[in-house]
């Protein structure tokens, strides 16, 4: 699959983009939402991964929410599948999930075997 990874701290962009590629995936790193809209921006109206891994909360004025939402609205033909990961409370990824019922939410820290789970998941529902 080919996956955009937005995740703001370096060690954890690099573990799950090393995890992730061990697995068979291109992974496609960005630090923060703009500079994953900058890319998207330049490949016109199509959408070039199969899911969108990213933490919910972003140090930018993007969150993860924003994110998502933006995505919805530039794409609207295209259901874009997502996955969070994210350090949020429990009670605050209820409330995420309650938004985003189909949407794997994954709660940090995590197991590796957790997000491969979650992608397969996505790749079932995109089949």
């Amino acid at each position: 699959m080919k996956i955009a990874l937005l995740e703001e701290h370096p060690a954890n962009r690099g573990y799950i983009q090393t995890l992730l590629e061990m697995e068979g995936h291109q992974v496609f790193p960005y630090p923060q939402g703009h500079a994953l809209f900058s890319a998207l921006q330049t490949l016109g109206d199509r959408f070039p991964y199969d899911v969108l891994l990213f933490d919910h909360w972003l140090p930018s004025s993007l969150s993860g929410q924003d994110v998502m939402h933006h995505l919805q609205r530039e794409y609207p033909s295209k259901r874009l599948p997502f996955i969070v990961v994210s350090s949020l409370s429990r009670q605050e990824l209820d409330r995420l999930q309650a938004d985003f019922p189909e949407t794997p939410i994954i709660r940090k820290p995590f197991k590796s075997q957790q997000l491969l789970e979650a992608i397969q998941l996505v790749a079932k529902r995109e089949e």
